[in-house]
């Protein structure tokens, strides 16, 4: 309880480490279920610090055991989560199948609060993947059901993510309302993880309405939360941060160059994520390569005019070459 106390305040270190202890001592009861939970719960921890690949093996085994002593709302979760392991790949086809798997489960069990994470899941991987329309209804319907519920963890996530729908709809005031709910519920739960990501479409959501201190200020603190719990999705913030700082008034020779950096940065970690697929695995990388492509298109753009070999080398690295047919993934 303690780990997992941990990993929902985002503190993954410490939350891995209590639930690895937790699994060691459960080995010895023989009792598959609580293993199986603790598996979970361990899975997502890794979810959150960016180990998708670990996360997703860690869940596998514990579906395998919620599956053989037949419980089918633990087998539909464990589902949901390797489902969200492969959307944060930027693998939307495969996440969405064994988001379907979900659902098909929980039409027996009837579990609400286990459909209504489902159908955040599902709105994340339609928005992501561009399907805006299909993610609005299926976000706006989980929202609902969590509040009726009374799971803020989950309520927050899925305000993140309605905010980074209604950005990438064009329409900032509604990004900035929704965001500003998100940043509410985190400061209220203590969750440093949440905090920043909510923070990271606030200040995004800030800039594109002309604020451009107030979404440095954001950003700025966003970086600072996601590197102290080591989040996966940090890179969002030091992407978001970058192009805030693009925007201030005087870009001096230090602002371009640390532009340039928080770029590199964000770059390197989706990179790290893109390294966790084996090598041979060649239809996966070039997926999560086209998906996660934003920052790198950036830097591109920022190294192009200089006529670099880094720009070259970022331009085949990032496929680059296949802008015009590739989808760009949000922040």
């Amino acid at each position: 309880l303690v780990g997992w106390a941990h990993v929902l305040q985002g503190r993954y270190d410490e939350g891995i480490s209590a639930l690895e202890r937790a699994l060691e001592e459960q080995e010895r009861t023989g009792d598959l279920r609580q293993r199986a939970l603790l598996e979970r719960r361990l899975g997502w921890a890794h979810l959150g610090q960016g180990r998708f690949e670990r996360a997703f093996a860690v869940i596998s085994a514990a579906r395998a055991d919620f599956r053989s002593v037949g419980d089918l709302v633990g087998e539909a979760k464990a589902n949901m989560e390797m489902g969200l392991a492969r959307i944060a790949q930027g693998l939307y086809a495969e996440g969405l199948e064994h988001i379907g798997r979900t659902l098909d489960a929980l039409r027996m069990s009837g579990d609400a609060h286990c459909e209504a994470e489902a159908l955040w899941a599902l709105g994340r991987a339609h928005n992501e993947a561009g399907r805006r329309s299909q993610a609005e209804t299926l976000l706006q319907r989980s929202l609902e059901m969590l509040r009726v519920i009374g799971d803020r963890d989950d309520e927050l996530r899925v305000l993140v993510e309605l905010a980074r729908l209604r950005l990438a709809d064009g329409d900032p005031r509604a990004g900035e309302k929704a965001a500003e709910q998100a940043v509410e519920v985190a400061e209220r739960l203590q969750a440093c993880d949440g905090l920043g990501l909510a923070l990271v479409e606030r200040g995004r959501a800030r800039l594109a309405l002309g604020q451009v201190t107030e979404a440095q200020s954001d950003c700025e603190r966003a970086v600072e939360l996601l590197k102290r719990s080591q989040s996966g999705e940090r890179w969002r913030a030091d992407w978001a941060l970058a192009l805030v700082l693009e925007q201030t008034e005087e870009m001096t020779a230090e602002g371009s160059e640390r532009v340039k950096e928080l770029l590199r940065r964000a770059v390197a970690f989706v990179g790290w994520i893109r390294e966790q697929l084996a090598t041979e695995d060649v239809n996966r990388r070039a997926a999560l390569t086209r998906a996660r492509s934003g920052p790198a298109r950036d830097l591109f753009r920022i190294l192009q005019p200089q006529g670099s070999e880094e720009a070259n080398v970022v331009s085949r690295e990032w496929m680059l070459e296949d802008a015009d047919a590739s989808p760009v993934a949000s922040t």
